[in-house]
């Protein structure tokens, strides 16, 4: 607790003490002591400017310069006064011995010189290193200042993408503003080092004409009183300029560090010295300028050491890289699994039996990889969703050309590809022995040899690796409601705030939950509308908040992304081919829609009727035809009845697409292929369509 408390009264007994010495004549003795203790703080100054791995471990810096310049500008002034006060009496002794012994050091009995060796210290000083010091400043100052939001947003993205938690960056933001307001405050603190230069020069050149002033009118001969005002005025300069040379060197050093931290002195001489071609080069370049009429064993013993230096380095990057070489495989060794890692699963799972292994490995040639990177990029272009990186296991206990999907630890479906053939669509007139009846995507499909294959150009063809990851996308696609999970939904949002902050920031105002823009969400892309324009979907969510079930609010979404959902379902003419019921069937399908379906929870209650049984039978059969044909199966529905027969129709889905009559837009034109009536919806025999 006295440490602390003496640590706190230090600076303000030390800003007292320099007032003190402005006002206050001291003995040459107390003099000694405070220029001694001026130039070894200065140095400690220096030193830790150099050995510091980051600014912001002396983040003071900047407040502590301004109490050295006060304090060196005391001293300045308490030396003035000895000098002016005790040179006619005392001679050189009159600002103690410290200042004595600086001018006999440096000037000797030549005067000249120590003028000269003062003004060279000046000049470097304030034309070299203070004003170098005081633009890279500003210039640091101006960049950590312009820079500061893109650091800001690249923090939020790592946290986001959760490669930092909540206190990491709480941390890293500390950091920026720290480091922000460090340059800041540095760029206006190198002022002071340059208003400390000009003052010693104006009292150096007082302590000389009023020293030389004062002598005469004692009666001092002119010699002694130019020999001993110019000794002690080069005396209190060198003393006052050494220690602010320093100082401005550790400004120097500070300010050009950057943010990053490092280690200096040992960055220096690394980074210096590390490259052997360097340091062999410069030997050489030494060896050449020996046989001039330069010093030749100075020469040659610097050649000689870096030779050494070059060759060591060369060593110790030699073993570095040979313990940078793959070690050999040491047998593992077989441990329980924890708890933790049998709880784990992977979102979205492929297991391949024995014979499909290859198509997983790039090495042997296959493309398993690359097609489902391709499927993962038409999903997030197509419905604006991120899938989730897709685990590729083997399973020894499946048949050899076997595979299955799984979503969340759970099979979905299972079937088999064969990986020497193509997967062709739309086959019915060649003989084939290996029909394709388990992938649910495909239908009329069989496996062809590559010879067969190559003989029908127009037909929809899959190679092995191609039909898996065409299944993956099936499966994703059908199953939208879990993998479009909380995380998936904020990060979708997260990306819509950085190009429109101002509806994010109104849905945070208005609390709408990530839980409801989840279900909202869900809801679209199961029906196969893309969640790509996300501020035009939270837009709609925020406007209808208040009142609106979420349905009622897909349906908001759906209107006003029409012209997105009649381009996906429309061909090159602008033409939606669709079915649709009879003008006797709206009724009867509205009635039985109605006691089937909740709206409110998107789900079916009650499927037990005729009518909804003939319902899903004509649907069913339309989409089988239309599916051979290579269309989509569009049932277009009054806007009352599109959400209703869009729910009762979720087994269907991403095959069946149901859109209103509102959403038709002008522009595009309808075909309708086919008219559900009455009758077959209460026969118990639905006819094809």
């Amino acid at each position: 607790m006295a440490n602390l408390r003496w640590q706190q009264l230090a600076l303000p007994i030390g800003i007292l003490l320099c007032l003190l010495v402005i006002y206050a004549p001291l003995p040459t003795w107390l003099m000694d002591w405070l220029l001694a203790a001026n130039l070894a703080f200065s140095v400690a100054v220096l030193l830790t400017a150099v050995v510091v791995r980051s600014p912001l471990e002396v983040s003071v810096f900047p407040a502590l310069l301004l109490f050295l310049t006060l304090g060196r500008i005391a001293l300045n002034v308490a030396t003035t006064r000895l000098i002016l006060a005790r040179g006619p009496i005392d001679g050189e002794l009159a600002a103690g011995q410290v200042i004595r012994s600086f001018s006999q050091f440096v000037t000797g009995d030549q005067i000249a010189i120590g003028v000269v060796i003062f003004a060279i210290l000046f000049v470097i000083q304030f034309l070299v290193i203070t004003k170098g010091a005081t633009r890279i400043g500003e210039v640091a100052a101006r960049f950590a200042l312009d820079g500061l939001p893109g650091k800001q947003l690249a923090i939020d993205a790592d946290l986001n993408a959760g490669l930092i938690d909540i206190h990491g960056a709480q941390q890293r933001r500390m950091d920026l503003v720290r480091f922000a307001d460090f340059y800041g405050t540095m760029d206006g603190a190198s002022k002071y080092i340059r208003g400390d230069a000009v003052a010693g020069l104006v009292i150096t050149a007082v302590n000389i004409l009023v020293g030389l002033g004062i002598g005469l009118w004692q009666g001092m001969p002119l010699d002694r009183a130019v020999e001993t005002f110019t000794k002690l005025t080069i005396g209190d300069g060198l003393v006052s300029q050494l220690p602010a040379l320093l100082i401005s060197i550790a400004a120097g050093v500070l300010v050009s560090r950057g943010s990053a931290e490092s280690d200096l002195a040992e960055q220096s001489v690394f980074q210096v010295f590390s490259q052997p071609i360097v340091l062999f080069a410069t030997a050489g370049f030494l060896v050449v300028l020996a046989f001039t009429n330069l010093p030749t064993i100075p020469l040659l013993s610097i050649a000689g050491l870096l030779a050494i230096g070059g060759i060591n380095q060369q060593e110790a990057r030699k073993a570095k890289e040979t313990q940078s070489l793959p070690t050999p495989m040491v047998p593992a060794v077989n441990r329980e699994p924890t708890m933790e890692k049998l709880l784990e699963h992977d979102l979205l799972e492929v297991q391949v039996g024995g014979s499909l292994i290859a198509l997983a490995d790039s090495r042997q040639g296959g493309t398993l990889l690359q097609e489902i990177t391709l499927v993962r990029q038409r999903l997030a272009a197509e419905l604006g969703i991120i899938l989730p990186r897709v685990r590729i296991r083997d399973n020894l206990s499946f048949s050899p050309r076997q595979f299955e999907v799984r979503l969340q630890g759970n099979r979905i479906l299972r079937a088999e590809v064969v990986p020497d053939r193509r997967l062709t669509l739309g086959v019915t007139h060649l003989p084939a022995t290996e029909w394709c009846h388990d992938l649910p995507w495909c239908t009329k499909a069989a496996w062809l040899s590559t010879e067969v294959a190559d003989g029908l150009p127009q037909a929809t063809q899959f190679s092995a690796a191609a039909a898996i990851a065409q299944t993956v996308s099936w499966v994703a696609r059908k199953h939208a409601d879990e993998l479009l999970n909380r995380e998936a939904v904020q990060q979708l949002v997260d990306e819509a705030a950085k190009q429109n902050p101002t509806v994010v920031a109104e849905m945070r105002k208005r609390e709408i939950s990530i839980a409801r823009v989840q279900t909202v969400a869900t809801q679209l892309v199961l029906e196969g509308v893309s969640l790509r324009p996300m501020a035009t979907i939270l837009e709609t969510i925020v406007d209808r908040a208040a009142a609106a079930t979420d349905m009622s609010m897909v349906e908001a979404i759906r209107y006003r992304l029409r012209r997105q959902i009649c381009q996906r379902l429309a061909n090159d003419q602008n033409v939606i081919r669709c079915i649709t019921f009879a003008d006797n069937a709206w009724e009867l399908l509205a009635e039985e829609l109605a006691a089937a379906t909740d709206v409110t929870t998107s789900r079916v209650s009650r499927a037990s009727g005729a009518v909804f049984t003939n319902l899903l039978q004509a649907v069913e059969t339309a989409n089988r035809h239309l599916r051979e044909m290579g269309l989509v199966l569009v049932i277009l529905v009054p806007m009352r009845l599109r959400s209703s027969l869009s729910i009762a129709l979720k087994s269907l889905r991403p095959d069946v697409y149901v859109i209103g009559d509102a959403e038709v837009e002008d522009a595009y034109r309808l075909e309708i292929l086919a008219r559900v009536s009455a009758n077959e919806l209460t026969n118990t025999t639905t006819q094809a369509a």
